[in-house]
């Protein structure tokens, strides 16, 4: 299970379970972002939802590499 918390300008994360059930989990939420993204972004825009998706995973990856 991953719960996620926004509290004024901090985000708190609750991660449980094992890392199959996580990766699927994740798998589901990038993919209803995907959909989401794709469907508000302008079609004339030069990116694409699954630049910015792309993007957004890069940036918490390096943020989690700093954080160690």
């Amino acid at each position: 299970m991953i719960k996620a918390e926004k509290t004024g300008n901090k985000m708190e994360l609750t991660i449980i379970g094992g890392s199959h059930d996580l990766i699927c989990e994740f798998d589901e939420v990038l993919k209803a972002m995907y959909k989401v993204l794709d469907e508000s972004v302008v079609k004339s825009a030069p990116f694409t939802a699954e630049d910015i998706l792309h993007t957004m995973a890069h940036n918490a990856a390096a943020e989690g590499k700093e954080n160690r």
